[in-house]
């Protein structure tokens, strides 16, 4: 979950259960979604606003829970994947913007609070990446 900078809004990643579902017996959950969502709520009328952005494809087992942690700030939103990926969304369109490599499922993304171009990213191949926009490379004069 990640609130937008102003906590009017509430961004919530899931994997939802068949709709309709009934359960029958709490031992036994549905099988959960091989899609990851992102739910934007409306924190003031409390009601799902906006685009509902399908992220990224889960490939654990339907039967298990796995935890992707994401962030926003006043343009994004960023979340981690399980096809080796962070994403970048544009926050007001739901349009992604770009992929972050790594070799493994990526858990957490983060931006940096006093420079929202840059990102960060860690992954189960033990790794922690930061990235930048391009303007932000090409005016440091790094490559």
């Amino acid at each position: 979950m990640g609130l937008s900078p102003d906590h009017r809004y509430l961004y919530v990643n899931t994997r939802p259960w068949p709709r309709g579902y009934v359960i029958t017996n709490p031992l036994q959950p549905p099988p959960i979604a091989q899609e990851i969502d992102i739910h934007v709520i409306d924190l003031v009328t409390l009601k799902q606003v906006g685009t509902m952005l399908r992220a990224h494809k889960a490939y654990t087992p339907n039967n298990e829970c796995f935890f992707i942690f994401l962030d926003v700030c006043n343009e994004y939103v960023a979340s981690g994947a399980e096809d080796k990926h962070g994403y970048l969304w544009d926050r007001h369109y739901g349009v992604c913007l770009a992929k972050f490599p790594h070799s493994d499922v990526v858990n957490s993304v983060a931006f940096n609070p006093c420079d929202p171009e840059m990102l960060v990213t860690t992954s189960d191949d033990f790794t922690v990446k930061v990235w930048r926009s391009r303007a932000v490379v090409h005016s440091l004069g790094l490559k």
